[in-house]
């Protein structure tokens, strides 16, 4: 009897009244309840409710899943609680508006293995009032109900679904007369993202075709904001009316008087309307634009016209047009009807759509490029910390490529000069003994140094009407140079380097293409900046590190300074990249060789025997113990004065460095260091 009545009944709550009210009858009960789900907002909705004989108006209330009842009816069991303290157990308190039962049975309702809700039964007159049988009696019905409403749902779907279909046939059977035009465009469209030619063209042969016209033109507002002709159509109609003389006349008139301006156009008045625009009569009608009427009257001819604005978020960006035979007008008012007014503002959309469709393809794969270029060098800076060099072959390899140029070199400024760092063409890196010799910073000789003077960005898009320096006329000749941008490396006010693009025609560099070298600019910054970091980092930490090595000798050797003199003129050694190390001690009038390093055992010994030596001896340990000051020759061969200039020739030292050993302001002694 419930499954009969479930398969008679479709609603949703007149299933789950008939299920509760046949429940009543069968378990002679009054206490009934049936509770559904609401998946999406977490709550469970009480739609059926009897307590005592009385229907009860019992609120939802919000589902939780970790909640013992919940855990036991998804695993598809039933729950049954034979007293109080169970159901209170399992969460099956009373709800606020109903009594305590004393008994419950509460079996899931599913759809497959989708938990739908549960029925229930209760009995608020005794515990234990309920075992096996009708804990499976209630189960049957429970699925029986699960299918009844599964039922319901796909019943209510495929209704639905018939409902939108049938709308949909009726919206198709409207647009039957459009759909092939504009299909057969769109399919264009699909097929040619890049560009939007083919789809001009698609778009101009449906307009032969489908509106009777003589002529089709398509016209686009350029980046000085003229309008252009950009494409125009003759139809076999308009040919056989003026013939292929006058029909090449009238298209040689037409293009002689484009790019336009727009005032007084056909396609100012669509732009500031936003809608489609169409005369019967060019020659007599009302507020047919000058030039449409001027033009007209130069071709001593009359006829309709259909325009569509090309419109992109507001603004106009072209438009689209189509000539007739006033014989063929629509009526005697107008010269278009109301249905190639929608099918011509159709196609224009369709060519905003390709022409949109073209930016964001180039932009995107622009953006692309630039990006993967971008994360390219980025990792050739990760793996580069320690040298800029394989970062700037990077960044002239790319920027080569991406910014259109002919050659790309990155300098590096270096006090009064600078000099190539890296060069690319677009063939590939320019080998270093190809690189020109280091430059003059001076502004009169070459552009370079121009930038990094004025440490800001220098364009110069066609040398041909600039006066040159003599450096940059010279390349010019060689190279065919007519155009550069330089970017300079600015760092705390310093230009510490350039990046320098040039082409071999006269062509600025758009604001994108300037914007993309900055980003090149900044990732050479980044690499010579991390560099610089990281080589100070690794400088300070071998410098803490010898420091605590020399403090661990002194704290290892208390009454003996040799340990200590010998680690200090090491590490000093190691650091400095010298070859050859002294450490002398002085009692006021003596200097005391106190350790020797980097040179074999008889030539220490041979200068074991120079020592002591008097302070007035003029020797550079001598000089930096009596000047309590730093003493340096950079280059002891171009010194002839050095007192040990011959024994310099014969080792090859070059440079030589003596620091005092100072306490309280006195010298005791001096540390000198050699490199060859």
């Amino acid at each position: 009897s419930i499954q009969q009545g479930m398969a008679e009944a479709l609603g949703f709550q007149a299933i789950v009244d008939l299920v509760g009210d046949k429940l009543r009858d069968v378990f002679h009960t009054g206490d009934v309840d049936i509770h559904w789900i609401d998946g999406d907002e977490g709550l469970i909705h009480r739609r059926y409710t009897y307590q005592h004989g009385e229907r009860l108006n019992l609120p939802s209330f919000a589902r939780d899943l970790e909640a013992p009842v919940d855990k036991v009816l998804r695993a598809h069991q039933p729950l049954v609680a034979n007293t109080v303290a169970e159901a209170i157990k399992l969460g099956m308190a009373a709800a606020k508006g109903a009594d305590q039962a004393r008994s419950i049975i509460r079996v899931p309702v599913f759809a497959g293995n989708r938990l739908l809700g549960t029925v229930g039964l209760k009995n608020h007159e005794r515990e234990q009032a309920f075992g096996d049988a009708e804990v499976r009696l209630l189960g049957t019905i429970a699925a029986s109900l699960g299918v009844a409403l599964e039922n319901v749902r796909l019943f209510n779907q495929t209704k639905e679904a018939l409902h939108q279909v049938e709308e949909r046939t009726q919206e198709l059977g409207e647009a039957l007369k459009h759909q092939t035009a504009t299909a057969e465009v769109l399919q264009v469209i699909s097929g040619s993202v890049a560009a939007t030619g083919p789809v001009f063209d698609k778009i101009l042969d449906s307009c032969e075709r489908l509106f009777s016209s003589m002529s089709v033109g398509l016209f686009l507002v350029n980046d000085a904001g003229l309008l252009a002709l950009e494409r125009i159509h003759w139809t076999p109609l308009g040919r056989a009316q003026f013939g292929d003389d006058l029909t090449a006349a009238m298209e040689s008139g037409i293009r002689s008087v484009y790019p336009m301006p727009l005032p007084d156009t056909v396609a100012a008045m669509m732009f500031d309307k936003g809608e489609v625009i169409g005369f019967r009569d060019v020659l007599n009608d009302p507020g047919v634009p000058r030039s449409v009427r001027l033009g007209a009257q130069r071709l001593g001819i009359t006829y309709s016209s259909l325009a569509a604005p090309l419109l992109w978020e507001g603004r106009g960006i072209g438009t689209i047009g189509v000539t007739r035979d006033i014989a063929a007008a629509h009526s005697e008012s107008e010269g278009f009807s109301p249905r190639e007014h929608a099918l011509l503002k159709t196609f224009a959309d369709q060519a905003v759509i390709a022409i949109q469709n073209a930016r964001l393809f180039n932009e995107t794969q622009e953006a692309l490029t630039r990006e993967t270029a971008s994360a390219e060098i980025l990792r050739v800076i990760s793996g580069s910390p320690t040298d800029v060099q394989p970062v700037f072959n990077a960044i002239v390899g790319t920027a080569v490529l991406l910014l259109a140029s002919d050659t790309a070199f990155v300098f590096r400024c270096l006090d009064k000069t600078f000099s190539v760092e890296a060069g690319a063409t677009p063939n590939g890196a320019i080998p270093e003994q190809e690189f020109p010799p280091d430059m003059p910073v001076d502004p009169d000789h070459n552009f370079p140094s121009r930038a990094i003077v004025s440490k800001k960005m220098l364009h110069l898009p066609d040398w041909s009407v600039i006066e040159l320096p003599e450096h940059e006329r010279r390349i010019r000749a060689m190279f065919g140079i007519d155009s550069a941008l330089y970017l300079p490396f600015v760092r705390e006010g310093e230009c510490i380097g350039l990046m320098c693009l040039v082409r071999h025609r006269a062509r600025a560099f758009s604001h994108k293409e300037i914007v993309l070298a900055e980003s090149f600019r900044d990732q050479a910054m980044i690499a010579i900046e991390n560099t610089r970091l990281f080589k100070e980092t690794k400088e300070a930490l071998e410098q803490q590190t010898a420091t605590a090595e020399v403090l661990q000798v002194i704290s290892q050797s208390p009454t003996d300074v040799q340990p200590v003199f010998d680690t200090i003129l090491d590490r000093a050694m190691a650091l400095c990249g010298a070859h050859i190390g002294a450490m002398t001690r002085s009692d006021g009038e003596l200097a005391h060789l106190s350790a020797y390093h980097g040179v074999s055992q008889e030539a220490h010994e041979t200068m074991r025997a120079t020592f002591p030596v008097k302070l007035s001896s003029g020797s550079i340990n001598a000089r930096a113990i009596l000047e309590r000051a730093p003493v340096q020759y950079p280059d002891v061969l171009s010194n002839p004065d050095y007192p040990l200039l011959a024994a310099a020739r014969q080792a090859g030292w070059r440079s030589v460095l003596a620091v005092p050993l100072l306490r309280e302001g006195q010298a005791i002694g001096s540390l000198s260091i050699i490199r060859e």
